[in-house]
């Protein structure tokens, strides 16, 4: 349907000569004739966009998932007499649908509202609108929503991580009859049950037509008195733990296949053999070019690769003039470059218009207008470049030698105290001193409580300068951290009881180069582009901002100047790093 709006009445050439493509009208009239008995397939063949809802496929894939589960799961708590069905009678199968109305009966709609709404009361400071919140007027009070441009796809219940234990409480407060209950009302069930109504429904008083006051059954009651009250105070207090996976190296046993006695046996394979459990490199692969006109420093090299997706994919997310020159000038063809410079500005500088896929489709139908009139061959991907010192080369045999990788992301953060001067000093240890260190320790048989992840250093340098340093402690993806505010005696912080307040204060570690960049705790998703980052700068008056769900400093400090590492344990109890 999209394509026969954008495309209708234009020519196309085939096999059996010239056909025009149908109008909006004739084709919504052909496929309502040739496919009448046929719902599913002619609903599709006339959706005005791709759905977001999951797929047929993706729903068949989770109703196997959940019922290979439930096997599981009834192995664990089959009762010792009279449960010899396929599932044990404790497991308890709940839908999307129940969990839904008794979310909503049991005023949890209302208690996620009101977790959520300080983030959506920043977005309207900082853009100094009123586009993220909107007054209800049943509830009499204002309620978290996005503008409409960004209302596509949005689900303000997946942008907090404490969505999970939401679901949870429900599921573990619902009981038998709550889902037999509703699993009778959904399949349209003769039998009202209405020994489970006044059980689990409240009731008022209703008059009908003739006079006649009856009973009629409304919400669900609550598990409890207190429930929602209870269930808002202790979400608000809940603590997002990631599961890590910190192992760098380990001894493996490594088998092989032999002939012995005439017939093929595993043998063992004798010696130390160590697997790394950590990627070596990205697994992009670029070659090295040259290109005269970019200026290089000490070191380093420039290396090209050819777009995995076509252009529309490349300026996909990109909106801005400055954006998409920006891109054009990471291409390695100079004459690709104005064909694009020029074919942009022709389109008022949009990039969207620009880059999509009819605006590309237009571009290579009329390509030697963009270059001065010269002949030009249609392209649809481009070949970027990448300069700097990271990248190594795979291998040393076959084309491997021409091949380069970038090596794998630093392992840790690693946080130094000056002990001339109180101020930290930072350094980052790459994947393969990781290596050497874990193997050296192994190798030497020391000590597992002495041990140490890295390698720890007694001086760093600085400015020129060898300076004696002191461990603080060391970092890595998903850990957690707490950040101090001003005014706050960090000396007689209690991490094991820390308040609804302080908790606001956690964050976890997102990535790091130079610098660390960090997550608040709870936050799952961002609301808009740069939310995390987004500040107003009063001089500029405008709205600045690097990323969408990371942020390296907070209140005009460097987080890494100040934080203090934490530590989980499997229990959920916090504890100083």
């Amino acid at each position: 349907m999209e394509f026969i709006k954008n495309h209708y009445g234009q020519k196309v050439s085939t096999s059996s000569g010239e056909v025009e493509i149908l109008s909006e009208e004739a084709y919504t009239s052909f496929v309502k004739e040739q496919y009448d008995k046929n719902r599913e397939k002619k609903n599709k063949l006339l959706l005005p966009d791709i759905p977001d809802k999951m797929i047929e496929r993706q729903l068949n894939d989770t109703r196997y998932i959940s019922k290979f589960v439930s096997n599981l799961l009834s192995n664990i708590v089959r009762a010792d007499k009279s449960d010899e069905g396929v599932n044990s009678k404790n497991i308890i199968p709940v839908n999307g649908k129940i969990t839904g109305r008794l979310k909503q009966d049991w005023g949890l709609n209302d208690v996620w509202n009101d977790l959520i709404l300080p983030r959506f009361e920043r977005m309207n400071e900082l853009t100094k609108s009123n586009d993220f919140t909107s007054w209800n007027e049943k509830h009499q009070k204002y309620l978290p929503t996005v503008p409409l441009e960004l209302s596509k796809g949005f689900q303000k219940k997946r942008i907090d991580h404490r969505h999970h234990a939401l679901d949870a409480l429900v599921i573990a407060c619902a009981t038998r009859d709550h889902v037999n209950l509703l699993n009778n009302k959904h399949a349209k069930s003769k039998s009202e049950r209405y020994d489970l109504q006044y059980k689990l429904r409240h009731t008022k008083k209703w008059q009908e037509k003739d006079g006649k006051v009856r009973n009629k059954f409304i919400e669900f009651k609550k598990p409890w008195d207190n429930f929602t009250v209870d269930a808002k105070n202790e979400l608000g207090k809940i603590v997002v733990s990631f599961k890590q996976n910190l192992r760098v190296i380990n001894k493996a046993t490594n088998h092989y296949e032999k002939i012995v006695n005439g017939k093929k046996t595993k043998v063992e394979q004798k010696g130390m053999n160590w697997a790394i459990r950590k990627s070596m490199h990205e697994e992009t692969v670029s070659g090295i070019i040259n290109l005269p006109w970019i200026k290089l420093g000490k070191g380093e090299i420039i290396t090209a690769t050819r777009e995995r997706n076509d252009l529309v994919s490349m300026f996909k997310d990109v909106k801005t003039k400055d954006k998409a020159e920006s891109k054009i000038s990471k291409i390695t063809d100079t004459g690709i470059q104005k064909i694009l410079i020029n074919y942009l500005k022709s389109k008022g500088n949009n990039p969207e218009l620009a880059f999509s896929p009819e605006g590309i489709e237009d571009m290579n139908k009329n390509i030697s207008q963009f270059n001065d009139g010269k002949f030009h061959h249609p392209f649809f991907k481009v070949r970027t470049y990448e300069k700097g010192k990271g990248r190594f080369v795979l291998g040393t045999k076959g084309n491997k030698k021409s091949k380069y990788v970038q090596g794998a992301p630093n392992l840790f953060f690693v946080v130094y105290q000056r002990k001339d001067i109180n101020e930290r000093i930072f350094d980052t240890v790459p994947l393969n001193e990781v290596i050497e260190h874990q193997k050296i320790q192994h190798e030497h048989k020391i000590d597992k409580e002495a041990r140490t992840p890295i390698s720890l250093k007694n001086t760093l340098e600085y400015r020129g300068t060898e300076v004696e340093v002191e461990f603080l402690f060391s970092l890595s993806p998903n850990d957690l951290v707490y950040v101090p505010s001003n005014d706050e005696d960090i000396e007689s912080l209690s991490f094991e009881n820390l308040t609804t307040e302080q908790k606001k204060n956690l964050y976890n570690v997102n990535d790091f180069s130079s610098t660390c960049y960090f997550t608040p705790n709870r936050l799952a998703k961002a609301i808009r582009e740069k939310e995390v980052d987004m500040n107003f700068n009063g001089k500029k008056n405008k709205i600045t901002g690097s990323f969408d769900t990371k942020t390296a400093s907070l209140n005009g400090k460097q987080i890494k100047e100040v934080c203090i590492k934490l530590k989980v344990d499997r229990l959920g109890n916090i504890s100083k790093g």
